[in-house]
């Protein structure tokens, strides 16, 4: 890699997603960062500069707090060189990463897996541009914390750890469906009507799996419906419960004979 002095770089990663190993997502790879890095990130100084800025990222739910183990990061390549992504590959990453949690949900979100469980929190994409030879860095808010003092107080980048906040789950591994995972990447690459409406489907499904703070969770099943209405085309909503139960019927290829009459429902 040439001098990175000068430039700027972008590192894109997700708080909170435990993975045993790198694979790919669609036309990105997408690794753990504490167990890849040394063999992924190539040029030392931005290997040192992202050490330092995970490290202050922190799960203050431990006692004592400590920084996240589960750093996972996006590239466009396995050797990544951390090129800024364009608009149209954050909306493609973007996409991908409700797949990945669409993929992750049969076996990530049921009950019997307490310790196991996610939301779409956990794939949440952030973005950070950074400069390895830089004495800080801007936080979402767009204050700028240096490494030394701040007007004299002593108070330095150790002391301004970003947290991950309380709402988003601890797994501490996923389970996804690759199969579902590669078709549906596949599907994101054909650019019609199919292809958009799945995806803008699956996304309201993601936005009703999120426990994010104050969410009304009641409100699941309504979100859950706009996805089904958009996966169907359904501009004006299905005709009351019995239209959209008739549309589940033949999508899933249902049989009057193997229906239970209402009096013999459990």
């Amino acid at each position: 890699m040439e001098d990175c002095k000068n430039k700027y770089y972008q590192v894109a990663y997700l708080y909170h997603l435990p993975l045993e190993r790198s694979f790919q997502l669609g036309n990105f790879i997408i690794w753990p960062y504490w167990k890849s890095r040394k063999a992924i990130v190539k040029d030392a100084s931005i290997r040192i500069y992202l050490d330092g800025y995970f490290n202050q990222t922190y799960d203050y739910l431990t006692d004592p707090p400590k920084p996240l183990k589960h750093i996972a990061i996006i590239s466009k390549s396995q050797n990544c060189d951390f090129t800024p992504l364009s608009d149209a590959d954050v909306k493609e990453v973007q996409a991908l990463l409700n797949g990945l949690f669409f993929c992750c949900l049969p076996n990530n979100t049921s009950g019997h897996l307490l310790g196991n469980l996610v939301s779409s929190d956990n794939f949440n994409l952030t973005l950070q541009n950074f400069s390895p030879e830089s004495k800080g860095w801007a936080v979402e808010a767009g204050s700028l914390f240096p490494f030394k003092n701040i007007y004299g107080s002593g108070c330095g980048i150790r002391n301004a750890a970003f947290n991950l906040p309380s709402y988003v789950p601890r797994p501490t591994k996923i389970d996804y469906d690759a199969e579902l995972l590669k078709s549906l990447a596949l599907c994101l690459t054909k650019k019609n009507s199919l292809s958009e409406r799945t995806f803008a489907a699956i996304k309201w499904v993601a936005n009703a799996y999120t426990n994010t703070d104050l969410f009304p969770h009641h409100n699941r099943i309504i979100l859950l419906m706009i996805a089904f209405e958009i996966l169907h085309g359904k501009s004006k909503g299905f005709d009351g419960k019995k239209g959209f139960a008739k549309w589940l019927d033949n999508l899933w290829g249902i049989d009057e004979s193997a229906k239970f009459p209402n009096n013999q429902i459990m």
